[in-house]
């Protein structure tokens, strides 16, 4: 029996699950570095391992992950490959469609590295008009859904946001024996935690802006983290994620249609 990943499934099993729900998980990664302690795709492997839990969750198919996202924050640092924006849209746009013309009704491409967020929105806003109809696509990042204290852990109170507790910690549930933990060290930014706006005024438009300002990559303190903690917050994000999604498509659906 097939799972739900697309990458193993034959051609016609992956026809049969579409028929199901019509619904596919784009994870969208990246390759970058997260201090010396995390593999380069950690935001890969968690948002991967979030989409196979939740698409067991609402019967939907997991296409093969991007490995390759918006990094130009760390330019500078070793271990980081990064596509230009203007490759990175087209890449989603011609996913979109590619799925949309092979009859997936509902596209979701779940976000696991903040940077590619706004990229991935603004393609899909300029693709949806060449959408058959009755097809929708959207995205969200896995964390969105987080509240209350496993948000605060996640973000160490928003304090941490990159190789820190929450994404450590994430990675010992997930790939445990990827984690070094004689490279782990505490970096934060002399000012955290940062207001979003600042977060997107600086570090979204200066490329290199981490390397400029820490010395470690990290951005948080993953001396804390253990695989208990990254166990209990994937069962959150999963939940979490889950329900937001069902919540987005019901509003979709419930919104008025004009001709």
């Amino acid at each position: 029996m097939p799972g739900v990943l697309w990458g193993e499934m034959t051609a016609w099993e992956v026809e049969k699950q579409r028929e199901v729900s019509g619904r596919v998980i784009v994870p969208c990664g990246s390759t970058e570095q997260h201090g010396k302690h995390l593999p380069t795709a950690t935001d890969t492997f968690c948002v991967l391992e979030v989409a196979k839990l939740v698409a067991e969750h609402c019967d939907a198919v997991v296409a093969p992950p991007l490995f390759f996202g918006l990094s130009y924050p760390h330019r500078g640092f070793p271990g980081t490959i990064e596509l230009s924006l203007e490759t990175y849209l087209r890449v989603i746009q011609d996913i979109a469609l590619s799925l949309a013309r092979g009859g997936w009704k509902k596209i979701v491409f779940l976000n696991g590295h903040y940077d590619n967020l706004y990229a991935i929105a603004y393609a899909l806003a300029e693709v949806a008009p060449s959408f058959p109809p009755g097809t929708i696509a959207y995205t969200l990042s896995y964390w969105e859904g987080l509240s209350g204290e496993a948000s605060s852990v996640f973000t160490e109170g928003g304090r941490g946001l990159h190789a820190g507790l929450g994404e450590t910690a994430l990675c010992l549930a997930i790939r445990g024996e990827l984690v070094r933990r004689d490279g782990m060290e505490e970096e934060f930014l002399a000012r955290s935690p940062l207001p979003s706006p600042v977060h997107v005024a600086y570090f979204l438009t200066h490329p290199g802006s981490l390397f400029k300002v820490t010395v470690s990559g990290v951005w948080g303190d993953p001396l804390p983290a253990t695989e208990e903690i990254g166990k209990n917050l994937l069962k959150e994000l999963v939940e979490s994620c889950t329900r937001l999604i069902i919540e987005i498509e019901e509003v979709f659906a419930a919104l008025p249609k004009r001709h």
